[in-house]
């Protein structure tokens, strides 16, 4: 599969107990399917793509992170490079105004 890159337009969130590795995940929707963003406990295995989207992972020390991104950027994407299997949140390309409260 090429490079992945799709608008993040919905997201939820489930944080777990009792899962040995996996300690939350993030759900998004973009068009033409969905991604998960997990958030482990310890090893991190590499991303990977799905039928559809991409799952994206990171230490669950970075979950406030990410979480605070998906609610107060706009646009911001989700991007996965089949060569490397890097991934993650981007919001480059849109041409963000500069300023902490863009847009007001």
């Amino acid at each position: 599969m090429p490079f992945f890159q799709k608008p993040v337009v919905k997201y939820g969130f489930s944080y777990q107990s009792g899962n040995p590795n996996v300690e939350a995940r993030i759900f998004c929707e973009h068009e033409g399917g969905g991604s998960v963003i997990e958030f482990f406990k310890s090893a991190i295995p590499p991303n990977k793509f799905l039928l559809g989207g991409v799952s994206i992972h990171y230490p669950i020390a970075y979950f406030n992170d990410i979480i605070s991104l998906l609610r107060y950027e706009k646009p911001i994407s989700l991007f996965l490079n089949d060569a490397d299997l890097i991934g993650g949140l981007t919001s480059a390309g849109t041409g963000e105004p500069v300023g902490e409260q863009e847009g007001v």
